[in-house]
């Protein structure tokens, strides 16, 4: 059966909305712990045995594509990690190297092209797609390949009242600095189920019907 040219375009409309629909939302912040500051006066140091984090909650799917802070002094190669965290979670309980969802090295400034004293922000892409709930990105060396060491700026202007946490020789606890950390993603956008879809096409098609015999009838009736 050959379609009229409204309900062609009844079809046309339904699929370019399924079309939209399986593409992910524009990319977005979705952790900033803090806001550069003015000056630099003073970071934790990060190495094999002192590492720093941040938690952060979702409310939808998300892919997310890269993290990064706010470091001085950096040489070599720095891990960044996701792991999940449970609500209201305690930092002694995080493990990182067994229960990392994602991982990446964030590698430091070529040598001479920052002053060792300035904060810069450093950051590297990473794939993980992640369900609603709560999670902690976290930042170290000593793992997953990464050798080097840096200072987290503690100085930052906040943004909010942010969860951070650090482990220290093993010892984790919380801290509440200006650390700059921050993640950016993609959240999904929902695909209604096929049946849903059908149920769209055959409804814009039969509004095209309508159209169309509400057109025949207009013609028909014209003097």
């Amino acid at each position: 059966m050959l379609l009229g040219k409204t309900n062609q375009r009844a079809l046309a409309l339904a699929f370019a909305l399924f079309g939209a629909s399986t593409f992910s939302a524009k990319a977005a912040s979705i952790l900033e712990t803090a806001t550069v500051g003015s000056t630099d006066t003073g970071s934790y140091s990060i190495y094999s045995n002192s590492w720093i984090g941040a938690a952060f909650t979702l409310t939808q799917t998300t892919n997310i594509t890269s993290i990064g802070a706010n470091f001085d002094n950096a040489v070599g190669d720095l891990f960044g990690a996701i792991i999940a965290l449970p609500p209201g979670f305690n930092p002694s309980n995080i493990g990182v190297n067994n229960n990392a969802l994602a991982y990446t090295l964030l590698h430091s400034p070529a040598p001479g092209t920052v002053p060792g004293n300035t904060a810069v922000d450093i950051s590297a892409s990473i794939q993980a797609q992640l369900q609603p709930g709560t999670y902690g990105v976290i930042f170290g060396s000593g793992e997953f390949g990464a050798n080097g060491s840096a200072g987290m700026v503690a100085s930052n202007d906040l943004i909010g009242d942010p969860t951070f946490f650090r482990a220290f020789f093993g010892n984790w606890m919380t801290l509440d600095d200006g650390i700059r950390i921050f993640v950016e993603g993609t959240p999904v956008a929902a695909v209604p189920e096929p049946s849903t879809w059908a149920m769209m096409i055959l409804g814009f098609c039969g509004v095209g019907f309508l159209a169309y015999r509400r057109r025949g009838q207009l013609s028909n009736g014209a003097v």
